[in-house]
């Protein structure tokens, strides 16, 4: 069914034809980054497909999986700036980090397996402990039982942070500088997150407004960037590692 609406961003914003024509891929001046992006992540993909993908060890595999998810996760970041979607990018991008720091931690430190296998239940247990607590009303009386055998079986362990898997994993300057930085400029609801959301109309006043920034676009590319080249560094490096 056609919409009887104009098909531009007045009217369905980032969902717009006129958003996806309004790209940062599609701008002369901002296209040349997003081409060199392309190349690193073919880079990456390259890396994953020669990298021996025959081993049995149960830590190496588990961080393929987080080194996929910050490989995909870049490239989310690199979609969401294209359209101007940059306080989103900003955020996925901090997953993409995170991801990498527990791969990398769990290459470097293979024991570190158990602690976060640990930590997943830990988190695991404190929702269902808050669902439990803030919705039981709402369950019926075999649902809230199934939750509370959920919660006897699950290991109410220490936790491992993101700031202890990028120390583990030599990554901490990472840590402060960027996953914190995004975490302020955008992966939180922080007051320094809304600022480019506001502008004055002609008459001085302050309005909201939601359009395609691209004023971010070259700061996450390089971002991306570099956690793309430190994820194809740690993956190549982790062909050495051996089961403890």
């Amino acid at each position: 069914m056609q919409s009887p609406y104009k098909d531009d961003f007045r009217n369905f914003g980032f969902l717009s034809a006129e958003a996806d024509q309004m790209r940062a891929s599609q701008r002369h001046d901002l296209s040349p980054k997003f081409l060199e992006l392309q190349q690193h992540v073919m880079n990456a993909l390259d890396v994953l497909e020669v990298t021996a993908l025959e081993r049995e060890d149960e830590f190496w595999w588990a961080a393929i999986g987080l080194w996929v998810r910050t490989l995909e996760a870049c490239q989310g970041a690199i979609r969401l700036a294209d359209l101007g979607m940059a306080s989103s990018a900003v955020s996925v991008l901090r997953t993409a980090y995170e991801c990498l720091f527990y791969a990398a931690a769990l290459w470097r430190k293979p024991e570190r397996l158990k602690d976060w296998k640990e930590w997943t239940e830990k988190e695991q247990r404190t929702q269902v402990k808050g669902v439990l607590k803030e919705g039981k009303s709402t369950f019926t009386s075999i649902e809230i039982e199934n939750m509370e055998l959920l919660l006897d079986s699950l290991t109410d362990g220490k936790k491992w942070s993101a700031y202890d898997a990028a120390n583990d994993s030599g990554l901490l300057l990472d840590y402060q500088v960027s996953y914190r930085g995004l975490s302020l400029i955008g992966a939180h609801a922080t007051a320094v997150s809304v600022g480019c959301y506001f502008e004055k109309d002609t008459e001085g006043k302050t309005k909201a407004t939601i359009k395609p920034d691209f004023s971010q676009f070259s700061f996450i590319c390089i971002s991306v960037k570099k956690c793309l080249d430190i994820a194809i560094e740690r993956l190549c490096e982790s062909s050495k590692v051996i089961t403890p």
